[in-house]
């Protein structure tokens, strides 16, 4: 992967008086939110208004889990709504470019998150959401990528205002500064991170896999330790639990208590089935150091 150094430096830059943001280059233009969107609201629905058929709906649960930063409705699934609301919601009805924010969030890293959407698919914007429409022309790739940065996100966490709930609204947005490279430059940032973003993501995943992987081979070492032992060469009996199957019993009465403990802590062992398998377990032991 490329070095995140190899990126151009400018030779002047401006101060931006944005408390996020200190300077941009030189060129650049800073505008206010509501110079850039106008703003509507989301269907007035509850989740049982949802429904398999009809026209899809984006909710704003589905911006914070699932469709955060982009919505391709070819490859996001997302639940509908009767077509009846055609007919009096059409300001609800999402186009090309929208910027779609959750305006409700239950944690304060949530304030702001928000999708676009990059189809020409008919999808109703559905509760608790306001769309954001462009009113001037930009690269939308480019500010959403803006409006994704850390820099974006620190003014509305500024201005969110809540306890155990934060809503982000019209007003909140509108003070919000953005700033705008060039019309070729912002092609090339949207390009350049679409293609550095992708390798992160690549290597996410793989480190996830390998995470996951250890994971599995950590619990196998427990149930084999705790079952069967260090000693290799102590005799094998069934334990009489399926899912235990084999085990090793030593002479050492507390080996078999301590094991049994730390099977109950890493199994997650509810307290009925602990109890009969530590007896299962202590009567094994007793009989098999009877027999030797």
């Amino acid at each position: 992967m490329e070095s995140l150094g190899v990126m151009q430096k400018y030779d002047d830059y401006q101060k931006t008086h944005i408390h996020s943001v200190e300077k941009i280059p030189c060129g650049w233009n800073i505008l206010r939110f509501h110079d850039v969107f106008s703003f509507s609201k989301g269907l007035n629905i509850t989740k049982e208004n949802l429904q398999e058929d009809g026209i899809p709906c984006l909710n704003y649960g589905e911006i914070h889990s699932k469709f955060g930063f982009e919505l391709r409705p070819e490859i996001h699934s997302l639940k509908c709504v009767d077509e009846k609301y055609l007919k009096n919601n059409k300001k609800s009805i999402l186009r090309f470019g929208d910027f779609i924010f959750a305006d409700t969030s239950e944690d304060y890293e949530g304030a702001g998150n928000f999708t676009y959407l990059n189809s020409e698919d008919e999808i109703f914007a559905g509760y608790h959401t306001l769309i954001c429409r462009l009113k001037i022309g930009v690269n939308e790739r480019y500010l959403a990528y803006v409006v994704d940065s850390e820099a974006f996100r620190l003014q509305v966490r500024r201005a969110v205002k809540g306890v155990k709930v934060f809503s982000i609204t019209q007003g909140l947005l509108k003070g919000a500064k953005l700033w705008f490279a060039s019309e070729k430059e912002q092609t090339l940032i949207a390009n350049f991170l679409d293609k550095k973003t992708a390798q992160i993501d690549d290597a996410i995943a793989i480190k996830e896999q390998q995470i996951s992987l250890l994971k599995e081979r950590k619990q196998i070492i427990v149930h084999q330790a705790v079952t069967q032992g260090l000693d290799p060469n102590v005799p094998m009996k069934d334990s009489g639990v399926d899912w235990i199957g084999l085990a090793r019993f030593q002479r050492i009465g507390k080996s078999v208590v301590a094991s049994l403990y730390l099977l109950k802590e890493k199994s997650g062992l509810g307290k009925v089935t602990f109890s009969f398998l530590q007896l299962k377990l202590m009567v094994l032991f007793r009989k098999t150091s009877m027999k030797s």
